[in-house]
């Protein structure tokens, strides 16, 4: 199976999260998919009629605010973490580009509650080649990485 074949439960659902996050992202969105949510009405033919009915169109935000309402009832309260004391530091940058435990977290909720799934992948790098399985002298630890 080559990589760019996409599983048939990926295919099936595809459309849903297009439509999910457009609504999420909300008028620019919507308004910017053109056909697939503001179908061209019958007798508009001038591009400058549809460009004004598109213009025209508002939104009303209530997936995008549904979803940050759950996300913020879910951390109304600050979450508990039971962790050794030695894995506390790592966990101000759990993505060692600047992204907290807590921050991963919130949008990981956000982003189940919105498309219904959402993976973590925590690796660790490879120690560099030579080093006779010692810890070199700088810290390598593991990372989080989200897909979405």
């Amino acid at each position: 199976m080559a990589v760019n074949t996409k599983h048939p439960s990926y295919t099936a659902y595809e459309s849903i999260w297009l439509d999910l996050r457009a609504a999420y992202e909300g008028s620019r969105a919507v308004k910017a998919a053109e056909t697939r949510y503001l179908p061209r009405p019958l007798g508009m033919r001038r591009p400058e009629q549809y460009s004004a009915y598109v213009g025209r169109t508002a939104w009303f935000g209530a997936t995008e605010w549904a979803v940050h309402g759950l996300t913020g009832a879910a951390f109304r309260h600050a979450p508990q973490l039971d962790a050794p004391a030695a894995l506390l530091p790592q966990l101000d940058d759990v993505t060692q580009d600047g992204v907290s435990w807590q921050a991963f977290a919130e949008d990981t909720v956000r982003e189940t509650l919105l498309m219904s799934r959402y993976g973590v992948l925590v690796d660790f790098p490879q120690l560099p080649p030579g080093n006779g399985g010692t810890a070199p002298t700088t810290t390598i630890r593991p990372y989080w990485v989200p897909y979405p």
